[in-house]
């Protein structure tokens, strides 16, 4: 079922659908450039944050090279929640920078510590470069507190394509005792790489995300292409993925490797495999559904050892079934989740604070209530 826009959001969406339907007129093709630069206009629906008393850049060491974080705290000599964010931006768009208010506002609203990363990006860094980064900020996060007070209480938060990466962690910890989460936090998260659920279709256009822009977006992440000669570049991106995950096993300060254990998942999507055959007129890779299916964690394994969940999805999304059958599935496991849906809102309308108030406030109440 298609969803009903909300009539704040009616003017802005017909100014959008416009530029949007000009640039396919003018066959303008998607770039990351032009994709991160759209992105980040809108900046200027988010020029009001809370001031927070502690703010701070610092640095994690991580396979040769520094990966950055913003710290925040209403209240450093208070011990509080911790609370890791990973930002939205289809894997290959976003930034610290550009979620510096959203940052801000959970600080303050939930009372707690909040960590942003700034991790690698697609293309540059395809899939799962991003992982890698984020499961180190979670299992090393004290690293970069310092004299920040903080309790055990450590919780995820990802909006999007942040979703997908929270989503696989929680996964991942089902496997590696390294990885510590109490509580999860999805705001129209990405958890099907398969665009298999109904919405996808019918919010897939006039929405501001468009199912073309959708795939585009997950051809940067996977360096793959649905057409065309690319059934060896899939191929080749698998293996790299493979061999990355090999290679991220790390020394922890106590002497426990964890990177191996970690990634069992997403090796195990080439080794269930071996004799995967690629289809070099057709440029297919021949089961690339299967593999795409299992980086998706709506597929994956549910436990009741997987944390407590709070997931916020948009009636207009083309992300919002697969946001409700991830609440679905963390019930049918057991596991203690609650739903919102904001039905007139669309897919990243965080982003647009300036918009829809009212609907970002609330937003920020469900987490400050689910953290506390």
């Amino acid at each position: 079922m298609r969803g009903i826009i909300s009539p704040k959001l009616e003017g802005f969406l017909e100014q959008a659908n416009v530029a949007i339907a000009e640039g396919k007129r003018n066959q303008v093709e998607f770039t990351p450039s032009l994709i991160r630069g759209n992105l980040n206009k809108l900046a200027a629906f988010m020029t009001s944050s809370p001031e927070i008393a502690f703010i701070e850049d610092r640095f994690l060491k991580f396979e040769g090279r520094e990966l950055k974080v913003r710290v925040y705290s209403p209240a450093p000599n208070e011990k509080l929640p911790i609370i890791l964010h990973f930002h939205g931006g289809g894997h290959m768009c976003g930034s610290v920078e550009l979620y510096d208010p959203i940052s801000r506002n959970l600080a303050a609203a939930a009372h707690s510590v909040v960590i942003c990363v700034e991790y690698r990006l697609a293309p540059e860094h395809p899939y799962p470069a991003a992982i890698h980064d984020c499961q180190h900020a979670l299992i090393n996060y004290k690293q970069v507190l310092g004299n920040v007070c903080h309790n055990n209480i450590v919780a995820i938060v990802g909006d999007s394509a942040g979703g997908a990466i929270c989503t696989t962690l929680a996964m991942n910890g089902l496997k590696n005792s390294a990885i510590k989460i109490d509580k999860q936090i999805l705001i129209y998260p990405s958890v099907d790489y398969t665009m298999s659920c109904p919405s996808v279709q019918s919010n897939g256009k006039g929405f501001l995300l468009e199912q073309d822009k959708m795939r585009w977006y997950f051809q940067q992440y996977f360096q793959q292409s649905f057409g065309g000669n690319s059934a060896q570049s899939l191929k080749g991106s698998i293996e790299k993925c493979v061999e990355q995950d090999i290679r991220a096993s790390v020394e922890r300060s106590d002497g426990h490797s964890f990177g191996e254990s970690a990634n069992h998942n997403l090796r195990s999507s080439w080794d269930d495999h071996p004799n995967l055959n690629f289809d070099e007129h057709s440029g297919r890779a021949v089961q690339h559904e299967e593999l795409i299916k299992k980086a998706s964690p709506l597929y994956g394994p549910f436990s009741k050892a997987m944390p407590e969940t709070l997931i916020i999805t948009a009636g207009c999304d083309p992300l919002r079934d697969e946001g409700q059958a991830y609440a679905n599935a963390l019930s049918d496991a057991g596991i203690q989740v609650q739903h919102h849906q904001f039905d007139g809102m669309i897919h990243a309308y965080m982003l647009l604070h300036e918009l829809v108030k009212d609907e970002c406030n609330h937003t920020y109440h469900l987490i400050a209530k689910f953290m506390n």
